[in-house]
């Protein structure tokens, strides 16, 4: 079973079998009816390639890529995109992202990624790290304030 090292923000493994994953928490800067990104960079540290898969919580968000392979030694940046929205109270702190990884054995590409990799019914381990999502309230405030109208 792999255990976690929580280090500044940055997802570790301590049996060199994971990816890196920073941030652990994604933070949004809501602005009305705009699309906003933020980045995840997943490090391989490790002598494997390993396969990556993005969970989103809804369809409100997007990853891209959301599967593919990081292989060893190297770096993969994934930007998360949240659709935009009407007001900041279309969207809640908590939402909760979730990356899998798995161990690959050498000679796959991106395209030949799946979801059925990832069951955990299979003989291969998967790794689950939590993503939370947290929205920035000082814009929001803002952006309620500019609103609010004062009537003599």
């Amino acid at each position: 079973m792999t255990q976690l090292l929580l280090l500044s923000q940055t997802s570790l493994c301590q049996h060199d079998d994971m990816l890196g994953i920073e941030p652990l928490e994604l933070r949004f800067h809501f602005e009305h009816n705009k699309q906003i990104s933020c980045s995840v960079e997943l490090t391989n540290e490790t002598s494997n390639s390993t396969a990556f898969n993005i969970l989103t919580p809804s369809e409100q968000y997007i990853a891209q890529p959301d599967k593919g392979i990081v292989l060893p030694g190297g770096k993969r940046e994934v930007k998360i995109t949240l659709q935009s929205q009407e007001s900041a109270t279309q969207v809640t702190n908590g939402d909760k992202f979730v990356v899998q990884s798995i161990k690959l054995k050498e000679g796959l590409a991106d395209e030949e990624i799946t979801d059925r990799m990832f069951n955990s019914k299979g003989s291969e381990v998967v790794d689950e790290v939590n993503l939370m999502v947290v929205y920035d309230p000082e814009k929001y405030r803002e952006e309620e304030a500019s609103k609010v109208s004062f009537v003599s």
